[in-house]
């Protein structure tokens, strides 16, 4: 009887370990350990390759939603899920109307990074965002 239940927490065990790897993992506000979908926007004031500086991380959808930052940012990091792209465009206003870059359509869920103050020397003020438009 014992070597079963042994037998079944570990076979469980293995289970949740290997479901868990499609998604990473992040810390909710309980400090557990939550699983994180997949497609993902975050913006960061420190550029791509510093690590400093990240914004609040949010989910994009196909409504095009207009996402102010008043300080602006540097660069996004963002995802897909593997078979749905994740695209954004860049705006120099915090209204979204002065367009002035765009991201490629990234499907991958290993996170990509566009440096806007590197690559095109502005430093945009609000993004638009689109997944599985």
């Amino acid at each position: 009887m014992q070597l079963s239940s042994s037998f079944t927490t570990i076979f469980s065990l293995v289970v949740v370990l290997v479901g868990s790897t499609a998604a990473s993992l992040v810390g909710d506000n309980n400090g557990t350990l939550v699983a994180r979908s997949p497609q993902y926007v975050k913006p960061t004031t420190g550029g791509c390759w510093t690590g400093k500086g990240e914004l609040e991380e949010w989910k994009p959808n196909c409504l095009g939603d207009c996402w102010r930052y008043n300080d602006g940012f540097q660069g996004i990091y963002f995802a897909g899920n593997g078979v749905t792209g994740v695209r954004c465009q860049v705006f120099v206003d915090s209204n979204c109307q002065t367009y002035k870059a765009e991201t490629d359509n990234w499907d991958g869920t290993n996170t990509h990074c566009w440096d806007f103050q590197h690559q095109t020397g502005i430093r945009p003020k609000s993004m638009k965002c689109w997944y599985k438009c």
